[in-house]
């Protein structure tokens, strides 16, 4: 073999020069490879922030990357290969690198095909939730203990792209179902493709804001028009009225009325972001399916007011019904403190007990005693953290 490094040099150094040397090219190959997946994941990455998040999406950036990609993948790797780039290092091995060359241009051309899926592949974009036009209409009756029917119009804002999915949250404590779907001003076909529950457990850290019920509706792709295209689904459900169940005198939502009636002071909460636009308007009374509406029910028609991001309504029901109990109830609460907090108070209890147990006994237990409430201490510190991150989470989750 010809020599590549001077008579001049000791033997380990001219070893370890000529190894290195004669490996120069494998590891710059090895480094060209790394830069082509670096790449693709960067190429991958665009792909996904277009498909689950619009407003940072650039399709000219997965589409230079792509060419780009496709050039570096095809052009230079038969050139170094036919030219015999590494072949000082694959004699070591046999007497042919045909199995290198072959895996190698075998791996180019999947990467290049990959830059040039992801270029072409049309993305899935994500539509924004812009407006909510809720109409509520009291049932018949209050059969499953749900009194409110209620169509929520869903307008939508896509973007960019297409869109076959759309997904909408809903609170447990108004207890929603018997979901139906339909898409207003086009005969668009919609299904309810999955209904998903939520109920953390009391450890959760997100107990308080997690109790929420996801609606996914499917429908045919739809597509972007020019910059942006908006488009509504009605959404029609069954649920609980939000209200007090305390005495009238002490603001509960149910007051005695005239002879057979009571009047029932409750409010609607629609779950959303503070960027949608809300509404929420009263239809009166719901005459099919369930039962007729009483005739002289007396419900106040039109746009609720709204006080406290709550919207009230308030009418008068027959006594009979039963609004606000176990047949009929109100949607249910749930507080803001949650097991962290009782643990933190637990532990600081036990601490305080160890440390009222030393005061009187001392001795010999003294040392595992201190060292008890610290541990019993920065066990509480911890749970307190906990509790203070969970409350975060469910102011949070509220707006």
């Amino acid at each position: 073999m010809k020599k590549i490094v001077p008579d001049g040099i000791s033997a380990p150094l001219k070893s370890g020069a000529e190894t290195f040397i004669r490996l120069l090219p494998v590891l710059l190959f090895c480094v060209y490879q790394l830069f082509l997946l670096m790449l693709f994941f960067y190429q991958l990455q665009g792909f996904y922030s277009c498909k689950h998040n619009g407003e940072t999406c650039s399709r000219a950036r997965i589409i230079a990357a792509g060419v780009f990609g496709i050039l570096a993948a095809l052009a230079l790797p038969p050139v170094c290969i036919y030219l015999n780039f590494g072949r000082s290092i694959c004699l070591d091995w046999n007497e042919d690198c045909r199995c290198l060359r072959i895996a190698v241009l075998c791996l180019h051309a999947l990467y290049a095909i990959a830059f040039l899926m992801l270029a072409a592949l049309p993305f899935e974009s994500q539509a924004d939730l812009v407006s909510i036009a809720t109409d509520l209409r009291l049932r018949g009756s209050c059969v499953g203990g749900s009194l409110l029917d209620v169509s929520e119009d869903l307008t939508y804002s896509l973007k960019s792209g297409f869109t076959t999915q759309v997904e909408r949250q809903f609170q447990n404590h108004a207890e929603p179902a018997n979901f139906k779907a339909e898409w207003v001003g086009s005969p668009v076909s919609v299904a309810i493709e999955e209904v998903v529950r939520k109920d953390p457990k009391k450890y959760a850290m997100d107990y308080e804001s997690g109790q929420v019920t996801t609606v996914k509706l499917k429908f045919d792709a739809h597509y972007a028009k020019g910059n942006a295209t908006s488009f509504t689904l009605r959404l029609r459900y069954v649920a609980r009225l939000y209200g007090d169940t305390g005495e009238c005198s002490d603001g509960g939502a149910i007051c005695p009325g005239f002879s057979g009636w009571n009047t029932v002071k409750g409010w609607w909460e629609v779950p959303s972001s503070e960027d949608v636009h809300t509404s929420v308007a009263l239809s009166g009374c719901y005459t099919s399916g369930n039962g007729s509406c009483h005739s002289n029910w007396e419900i106040g028609l039109g746009p609720a007011a709204k006080a406290d991001n709550r919207w009230q309504v308030s009418f008068s029901a027959p006594t009979e019904l039963g609004v606000g109990s176990d047949a009929c109830p109100f949607a249910w609460e749930l507080g803001s403190r949650n097991i962290w907090w009782v643990l933190t108070a637990v532990s600081l209890l036990l601490a305080a007990s160890v440390c009222f147990c030393l005061m009187y006994g001392g001795g010999d237990g003294a040392v595992p005693g201190l060292f008890c409430i610290g541990c019993l201490v920065l066990m509480a510190f911890i749970f307190f953290m906990f509790a203070l991150m969970s409350d975060f989470f469910f102011k949070k989750g509220e707006k």
